[in-house]
């Protein structure tokens, strides 16, 4: 019977049905119902269809909601995900990269529970697969492109995502500097005494090493991240291999606000180890730097 009626016809049957659950079952009892109200569904039931394709992986039926023009950034009630949010978190590379083809898509929106964007999830996954996809994007904000760097380094050393890490400092839309709370990637991974990390931020050219490592309370410079590796006991290694291959980079006379530099509070605190590396560097920069380094104030760093 429903193969005679017109489509116009059966839209006016579907819109009094109860529930999509009604109209599915007509649309599956034949094919020119199937055609007549297919996007019908899609318009009634807008919202359902696209988080849910994104949270399933159903890229054909999300490209069919693209293709009927559906809202692509609805959020649900619970958890204020988007479907680029739910697609990248639950790993659905292809619904993803339908999503990124959307004019409008927005990318800053972030879930309840975790406070993360899309981009946030993918490096939280080491999943760089979808990182690359996300980041090459041309209409991802370069600020929540580099957002994802804070998601790198925040954790501790054994959590921390490498091949997240890794493809967002040879990316060159990740402003590899940009503060977080006041302080760098560097800074954040020198606090934490991470020297796995702290080797690879060190080792790309466009980070920062004269950034200053901030006390969280008050906002007080301290010395910056290299001279702070310098002063630590077990670091030694690290020093050397910064001299070695990084000395052109390096500013060995930055001072504490109380006008102390590393060699200073080296003898002060009577690091041996430390001292020897940075007399030998010291001496290398010549006699100036060495008759200005012999003033330095006695106070405590």
């Amino acid at each position: 019977m429903l193969r005679s009626l017109p489509p116009e016809l059966l839209i006016r049957i579907a819109e009094n049905l109860a529930s999509s659950k009604d109209i599915n079952s007509v649309i599956l009892s034949c094919h020119h119902a199937f055609t007549s109200l297919n996007q019908f569904l899609y318009n009634h039931d807008s919202k359902y269809i696209v988080l849910q394709s994104a949270i399933r992986g159903k890229p054909d039926t999300l490209r069919r909601a693209i293709q009927y023009n559906l809202d692509m950034n609805v959020t649900e009630e619970w958890g204020n995900n988007t479907p680029l949010l739910l697609a990248t978190r639950f790993r659905h590379l292809a619904c993803v990269e339908l999503l990124l083809t959307v004019q409008h898509l927005d990318f800053t929106t972030k879930d309840k529970e975790h406070d993360r964007t899309a981009i946030q999830w993918a490096t939280k996954t080491n999943d760089a697969e979808m990182l690359q996809a996300l980041l090459s994007c041309p209409r991802l904000p370069p600020t929540v492109a580099s957002s994802a760097l804070w998601t790198a380094v925040h954790d501790d050393r054994h959590k921390k995502p490498p091949d997240a890490l890794k493809l967002l400092l040879r990316h060159d839309r990740i402003d590899v500097n940009t503060t977080f709370n006041g302080e760098t990637a560097l800074a954040i991974v020198t606090a934490q005494q991470d020297q796995i990390t702290q080797h690879l931020l060190i080792g790309h050219e466009r980070v920062d090493l004269d950034c200053r490592v901030w006390k969280r309370a008050g906002g007080v410079p301290r010395l910056n991240p290299v001279s702070l590796t310098i002063l630590r006991d077990g670091h030694e290694d690290l020093a050397s291999w910064l001299f070695t291959n990084h000395r052109h980079r390096i500013d060995l006379d930055a001072e504490t606000s109380k006008g102390n530099n590393a060699l200073h509070i080296s003898a002060k605190r009577l690091r041996a180890s430390h001292c020897e590396i940075l007399l030998r560097e010291v001496w290398r920069l010549g006699p100036v730097y060495r008759s200005s380094t012999q003033n330095r104030s006695d106070a405590d760093p």
